[in-house]
């Protein structure tokens, strides 16, 4: 039961996780060889002083220092005080030059070390380094918030890509078109908002998932808050509709079987008065749950059985008329037209719609037009059990917004089981 569309949703669900765990570990990866470099990467200062006074002696030294030269001077006799003096003047003489030479050799220095050239050098660095400054800044806080964060997030491109192959999915699994994309849009809204648990992220992904089906299928299928008025009401009427060969008999008497199990006391109406057998497999069941059958030849009026059927219920103060109804199509004008008088004749209170789950898409477009000409109040899908895909559910759900109160399951009595949103979700997503 929903093999098919449970195939597909954990497919899904599945391809969510593996990019997400992808991600966990890239960005572990990325947190484990993302070296902290240092904030600036400019040069030490001592560095920067030693280059500008590390000028080549060379240089200076080409410069021509004018001297003067040797001349060939007669030898005299000098006296101690002279000699004296001559030393005191030639060490003057050299202090003198020395200074000059010096001060020369500072102010070469100083034109050396104001070069344009070494002030722009500086500038270009501090420009790249301030960029650098900022990749590194990002780099850091990355690495930072990957590792105080528990949570890991998918872009909405990321996810795009997944959500388009889930709705193809979703439509082989036989689910509407339009009921498709709207769960999709939903669930795309909530998986885009959502920053997954890295610890547990599959967890949090088919929850998601359970939240859009749940808000996408919200109907209630319970079929006692459409039966409030059978304990007031007596008789309360129940009319079922729907094609050929769905298993509307069979599910009158399991209604039958269900309601007198609940101590209720009911009336079948075999207003099937054109398939062969009909009238027997009616009364068969009758016989067995004793229940009160009201029948009347092949070719009667059906409106005329199910008008009977009430009237002898009133007569009886019985609880509840099950009428049952021969099986057309929606195309068939004149047998929808029949179904129109027994509705206008006894007024029923439930109009159900019994169809038969492997019919696919077929099913909502016969519902739809059995909807727009006659009402449908809900609707029981038969065979499900032997469905492998079981999108239509979601479909009438969701397309139609009407209530699926039962599924069929069997061919016995108890094989007739209630249906909730809950018990989709709770099949298509584990």
């Amino acid at each position: 039961m929903f093999s098919g569309l449970k195939k597909k949703i954990s497919g899904f669900t599945n391809k969510i996780f593996s990019k997400t765990q992808k991600k966990v570990e890239e960005e572990e990866q990325e947190q484990v060889e993302t070296p902290i470099k240092p904030v600036s990467e400019e040069k030490p200062i001592d560095d920067f002083k030693k280059d500008v006074s590390d000028i080549k002696e060379s240089e200076i030294s080409k410069e021509p220092v004018e001297t003067s030269k040797p001349v060939a001077v007669e030898k005299e006799p000098v006296s101690e005080k002279s000699l004296k003096e001559k030393e005191s003047l030639e060490k003057s003489s050299k202090e003198d030059l020395f200074e000059k030479t010096s001060v020369q050799e500072i102010k070469q220095t100083q034109k050396k070390t104001k070069p344009e050239k070494i002030q722009e050098k500086p500038k270009k660095q501090d420009s790249l380094t301030l960029e650098k400054q900022k990749n590194i800044k990002k780099s850091v806080f990355k690495s930072l918030k990957g590792i105080f964060s528990e949570k890991i997030k998918l872009s909405e491109k990321e996810i795009n890509e997944f959500l388009e192959e889930f709705e193809l999915s979703l439509l082989e699994a036989d689910v509407s078109i339009d009921s498709a994309n709207a769960i999709v849009l939903d669930l795309k809204e909530r998986l885009v908002k959502e920053a997954f648990n890295k610890k547990d992220v599959l967890t949090d992904i088919k929850k998601r998932i359970k939240e859009t089906l749940v808000n996408q299928l919200d109907v209630d299928c319970d079929i006692n808050n459409y039966m409030k008025e059978l304990k007031q009401k007596k008789p309360f009427i129940i009319m079922f509709v729907g094609p050929n060969g769905a298993g509307k008999t069979t599910t009158v008497a399991k209604f039958g079987k269900k309601f007198k199990d609940e101590g209720l006391e009911i009336v079948f109406s075999s207003s099937d008065t054109f398939r062969a057998g009909s009238i027997q497999q009616l009364e068969k069941h009758a016989n067995i749950l004793d229940i009160k059958i009201i029948k009347q030849n092949y070719g009667s009026d059906p409106a005329a059985v199910a008008f009977d059927a009430v009237s002898s219920a009133k007569a009886n103060k019985l609880d509840l008329v099950l009428i049952d109804t021969a099986g057309r199509q929606e195309t068939n004008l004149n047998l929808m037209q029949e179904l129109k008088k027994i509705k206008k004749v006894v007024s029923p209170d439930l109009v159900i719609y019994v169809g038969e789950s492997q019919a696919g898409q077929a099913i909502v477009d016969q519902v739809l037009k059995f909807k727009q000409e006659i009402g449908i109040d809900g609707v029981i899908l038969t065979k499900l059990d032997t469905d492998p895909k079981g999108g239509v559910a979601i479909s009438i759900l969701n397309g139609l917004k009407l209530p699926i109160f039962f599924i069929g399951t069997g061919q016995e009595y108890p094989d007739l089981m209630k249906f909730s949103t809950k018990f989709i979700v709770d099949r298509v997503v584990e």
